[in-house]
């Protein structure tokens, strides 16, 4: 097949550069073909149906994670909002760095219960700083 390649870019180029030309993007192409060729053997593979799985069965347990951390951040803003009317911008960016789970579920719960901002913010600086050291 490459040799009738190779035989069509010589006839079809007009001077030594441009079958050199042909004959070069020919040998490029045809490295990208059996590239090609050899990831659709391994994807065929009952080994790689498992790592496959592995790989989907991870991104949707962190898409879920994900989830459930954004809906409790979003939890916890809609409560202060209920409860104190605002809170200040830097809120969600300081929600957004705490990375614990179980942090989060203790600031929501504050949240629900407490009147105003500087209550807030007071409760916040102490978990922040605890969950630091």
């Amino acid at each position: 097949m490459c040799q009738a390649c190779g035989r069509s870019a010589h006839s079809m180029a007009a001077g030594p550069v441009s079958r050199f030309g042909y004959i070069l993007i020919i040998a490029v192409y045809h490295e990208l073909i059996l590239k090609i060729i050899e990831v659709s053997k391994m994807e065929a593979s009952p080994l790689f149906d498992g790592i496959r799985e592995k790989w989907i069965d991870q991104g949707e347990k962190k898409g879920m994670q994900q989830g459930a951390y954004n809906e409790r951040v979003e939890a916890i803003l809609d409560a202060l909002k209920e409860n104190t009317g605002s809170y200040p911008n830097n809120v969600r960016e300081r929600l957004q760095s705490v990375r614990d789970m179980d942090t989060l579920k203790t600031i929501f719960r504050f949240a629900v219960k407490i009147k105003s901002i500087d209550q807030f913010t007071k409760v916040l600086n102490e978990l922040l700083t605890r969950d630091k050291n």
